[in-house]
């Protein structure tokens, strides 16, 4: 268990302590807008 868990830096997401937004809608337009392909917080 000591090295099962493997932290792996995510760009944009790891880069503030926090964000808040006033709806989803909000939230899933900044995902769309900021966040990798790859980090699977894209609409499908």
């Amino acid at each position: 268990m000591r090295y099962a868990f493997i932290h792996t830096y995510k760009p944009v997401l790891d880069d503030a302590p926090f964000r808040s937004f006033d709806s989803m809608e909000q939230y899933r337009q900044w995902c769309e807008e900021n966040l990798p392909d790859w980090l699977g917080y894209g609409r499908v």
